[in-house]
């Protein structure tokens, strides 16, 4: 009687631990968005070709994935008064991820921008609330 019951015990934690671990998942995944971004970092670069860069913000933090070799860029953020927030260079030879922590800046509208050595960049608005 014992043996039933603590392996219907067990099953019903296993249970409740996957839905809790899958709730929090899918919480994550919806408060993630991407940042559209705009421009250019290669020369001649036609506008269906596929972006070098991907952003995304989520509840406390930018994600950044380099997605091609683009050599070395200036990443920059920028709040509404168009004070730095943010700079850090970035060998995309490298590093392919870049993680901001965004959890203690201020409410409002940011830019970020990724310039390459050419002074060509791509650029993206997003909002922390």
């Amino acid at each position: 009687m014992k043996k039933p019951i603590l392996i219907g015990f067990t099953f019903l934690c296993v249970m409740v631990m996957d839905t809790m671990t899958s709730s929090s998942s899918i919480q994550y995944l919806q408060s993630k968005k991407k940042i559209e971004l705009k421009g250019f970092l290669l020369a001649n670069q036609p506008r269906s070709v596929f972006s070098p860069i991907e952003a995304f913000i989520n509840i406390s933090e930018l994600d950044i994935d380099f997605l091609s070799d683009v050599g070395s860029i200036d990443v920059v953020v920028y709040d509404e008064a168009v004070n730095v927030v943010y700079q850090k260079t970035v060998d995309t030879n490298t590093e392919k991820h870049l993680s901001i922590d965004i959890s203690a800046w201020e409410e409002g509208n940011y830019t970020i921008r990724f310039i390459n050595s050419e002074d060509r960049f791509m650029y993206g608005e997003f909002e922390v609330d």
